[in-house]
């Protein structure tokens, strides 16, 4: 009597193993195939993209704020606060 209920605690080791086994590299490949269309789709949207560039003009900047000559000494705890 305990070889058949050791023989089926046994059966039933081995069906979980497997249905583990399985989960697992079911997980994995959908995992990787996500992985894949991800960087494929960043990769197909990078390239289509065009950069326009004027042949001429001129580059205008909009600067704001004191311009600096020195670097200050600051003391963190009173920029902290």
């Amino acid at each position: 009597m305990k070889d058949l209920i050791r023989s089926i605690a046994n059966i039933f080791r081995w069906l979980g193993k497997a249905l583990n086994t399985i989960r697992l590299i079911t997980l994995n490949l959908v995992f990787v195939v996500l992985v894949f269309f991800l960087f494929s789709t960043l990769a197909f949207h990078s390239s289509t993209k065009e950069v326009k560039s004027a042949s001429s003009g001129a580059l205008l900047l909009s600067l704001k704020g004191n311009i600096v000559e020195e670097k200050k000494q600051s003391d963190p705890l009173s920029t902290i606060l």
